[in-house]
């Protein structure tokens, strides 16, 4: 319902920037024209047809703020179907979202049913900027955004899928939701990042898809990464999503919420509050709560940058990891590749790990369990879990040195023995020693992945026909059995469980 007040500013490919926009058959024909007549603070809506097309050789700028939450400015679709119109973009940016109130920057924004897709060529972007959606405030404003939300939105192309930076303001970003978003192909000759967020709080990730992330003509490197949360980011919630085909999954610096996703085919699936290399970490240690994903299909970076892990966590006031299944290592070397690396160093300013919790966890077809290294842990728990290593002449685990883990319940099959140190010690005296005795697993009970997943609900049984389904995905055509929360639960196998 549009808000009193209000007004609808109508866009086609076919319309004319000298009709007033007021009916679809009075529409404008330039975005930029509609955005220049909406009104800041109005709840006014720009409405760009469906299916239809335009080549923009400079960024989209949105300027205009709505009036509430629930009325907002929205850019975007109208007319029947579900394709989405499309921006095809020649500019360093697709779409910039900056506020005119210095003082106030962008609120209640909703952007929905548009596709950008990066126009130059990867010779004539060469090491320059291209983005998809830049948010960010100018010079001297004291807040970046607040309350912006993109539903149902493809970004396609770019070397940053999307960035929302609050550096350069007082209060930064606040409340911003992504949901039904697909970031694909993302590519650059130096760092290839899908989504890239700095100074946000209140960050919501919620059914979206990041597919292919790459350098160009170089090998993927550690600064390469489908989604990066940067240590100032607060309140972080990222659920029921697909992340693919990628250097790594989710780079959850900030720690928060990781739940209910699907992680494939990456080398790192996700990592909560530890930094290395520079950054500054979050002061006092991060809390974050992962649960029920699948990360599976881990390999290496390169032939030179080994890794094939699911989860790295450090720098932790309190963390839980629970539900999850780690799977089917691909690294070509096993020694670099684990279920767990749990970081107990205070390099960089890092406080190694308070509290941790690894529970009810399932890892399958793995080198090692993990990597504990450092001496900075207080309490580090495995309880419950369900660890069917690949046979091989590795240790279960490798610590730096004797740690006082906790390991109860533990069920499957570890091997022989861990590694403390340069040492090799006996496996089943240390684990009796550290809480109780290997109990007998479900070894048996096969493996489950995305290919017998996709071919359960209809579909070609491989990852490459589920995920060009799920890249497929638009509008109210939108099927939650080709999301994050549903194929990971089917992989899961929880009622099994």
């Amino acid at each position: 319902e549009l808000p009193a007040g209000a007004r609808v500013l109508y866009v086609s490919a076919r319309g004319d920037d000298s009709n007033d926009g007021a009916t679809p058959e009075r529409a404008l024909r330039s975005p930029a024209r509609a955005l220049s007549l909406a009104r800041d603070g109005t709840g006014d809506r720009v409405l760009l047809r469906r299916g239809d097309r335009w080549e923009l050789e400079a960024p989209l700028r949105v300027e205009v703020s709505g009036a509430s939450e629930r009325a907002p400015f929205v850019l975007g679709v109208h007319g029947g179907g579900d394709a989405r119109a499309t921006l095809a973009t020649r500019g360093e940016h697709g779409l910039e979202l900056v506020g005119r109130d210095a003082m106030r920057g962008l609120e209640h924004v909703r952007i929905e049913g548009l596709a950008l897709e990066e126009q130059r060529s990867v010779e004539s972007v060469g090491d320059g900027v291209s983005e998809g959606v830049h948010l960010v405030a100018p010079d001297g404003a004291t807040a970046t955004a607040r309350d912006v939300t993109l539903e149902d939105v493809s970004i396609r192309g770019y070397g940053v899928g999307l960035s929302a930076l609050g550096t350069n303001t007082t209060e930064g970003v606040r409340e911003l939701r992504l949901h039904h978003v697909l970031v694909l192909d993302t590519h650059h000759a130096r760092n290839a990042i899908g989504l890239l967020f700095s100074r946000v709080r209140g960050l919501e990730l919620d059914e979206i898809v990041v597919d292919r992330v790459q350098r160009d003509g170089r090998a993927p490197s550690v600064f390469d990464h489908s989604v990066y949360i940067q240590t100032d980011c607060e309140d972080v919630h990222v659920r029921g999503s697909v992340f693919a085909r990628a250097p790594d999954g989710v780079m959850q610096r900030a720690g928060g919420v990781l739940e209910d996703n699907l992680i494939v085919d990456v080398a790192i699936g996700a990592l909560e509050g530890y930094v290395f290399g520079g950054a500054v970490p979050t002061p006092g240690g991060v809390t974050f709560r992962v649960e029920r994903n699948v990360f599976l299909d881990l390999g290496d970076l390169s032939p030179e940058l080994g890794r094939g892990v699911g989860l790295y966590v450090g720098n932790v006031r309190s963390g839980v990891v629970s539900q999850n299944l780690v799977a089917r290592s691909r690294a070509a070397s096993p020694w670099s590749s684990w279920a767990f690396a749990v970081m107990g160093e205070t390099n960089d300013g890092n406080l190694g790990v308070r509290d941790l919790a690894i529970v009810h966890n399932e890892v399958r077809d793995m080198p090692m369990l993990a990597r504990v290294a450092g001496t900075a842990l207080e309490t580090v728990r495995f309880e419950d879990n369900l660890v069917v290593l690949r046979p091989g002449p590795l240790p279960a685990l490798s610590l730096d040195r004797e740690l006082p883990l906790v390991f109860l319940r533990t069920r499957g099959a570890l091997g022989d023995r861990l590694q403390v140190g340069p040492t090799e010690v006996p496996l089943a005296p240390w684990l009796a020693q550290h809480g109780e005795a290997l109990v007998p697993g479900d070894a048996a009970r096969p493996l489950r992945d995305v290919a017998a997943y996709h071919a359960s609900i209809g579909g070609r049984p491989s990852l490459e026909a589920f995920l060009e389904a799920v890249r497929a995905q638009s509008g109210h055509g939108w099927r939650a059995s080709l999301g994050g929360r549903a194929a990971s639960a089917w992989i899961r196998d929880t009622a099994a469980r």
